[in-house]
């Protein structure tokens, strides 16, 4: 069988497996690429073009990934797919399987290590959210504790303003007596109402 593989031009869907490995790789970290990982963007630029002309084999392109994506800390799932990759691109080179069916093995890997990076990012949100969560359940305990232990205010009820002398004592009409036109009526609580004469004194007074 003629391997025609290194002169077709590939698909446009196909193409994007391989920048995908490694955009997985760099979105994977959140502080940042590390030169292992941009080692191994710059080799994808360097020698997929290479590939896609034909000057390259694809089998030899993915050993090489491989290792620069070994070497730059790459999940395993990536590493394991990149591997059966470089297998199966050794078969197509052997004319064991055709382009179709090599086309379709990539096609599958990049499912799955889109399908591997979908639950990683759900995982990285789950987490987070747990975080937040317990900070925010630590910060309110924090709070309830320090509100605790500061001394509580006494409130009372605030008693009405009384004068000097017993005018807010209830008092009992002990006399009376009269001066002329006026009447004076003398209380327990010391107090003393002026009337007139005629007028009769209360029974009590405050």
């Amino acid at each position: 069988m003629t391997l025609r593989h290194a002169t077709l031009p590939m698909r446009a869907k196909t193409m994007k497996i391989l920048i995908f490995l490694v955009a997985g790789l760099l979105a994977a970290c959140a502080s940042g690429p590390t030169p292992g990982q941009l080692a191994a963007q710059a080799y994808v630029d360097a020698n997929r073009p290479l590939a896609i002309a034909g000057t390259l084999k694809w089998s030899t392109y993915y050993l090489g990934l491989y290792e620069k994506q070994q070497s730059g800390g790459a999940p395993s799932f990536v590493l394991s797919t990149t591997n059966n990759l470089e297998a199966t691109a050794r078969r197509y080179e052997a004319g064991q399987i055709s382009k179709k069916d090599f086309e379709s093995a990539r096609r599958g890997a990049q499912a799955e290590v889109a399908g591997h990076y979908e639950n990683l990012a759900t995982q990285q949100r789950v987490e987070q959210q747990n975080r937040q969560m317990l900070a925010a359940q630590q910060l309110a305990a924090s709070a309830a504790m320090l509100n605790a232990s500061k001394p509580q205010p006494v409130y009372q009820t605030p008693q009405p303003y009384q004068p000097p002398g017993n005018a807010y004592v209830t008092g009992f009409l002990r006399s009376q007596s009269v001066n002329g036109t006026m009447k004076y009526c003398n209380y327990s609580n010391g107090a003393v109402i002026t009337l007139a004469a005629y007028q009769l004194c209360p029974m009590s007074t405050n």
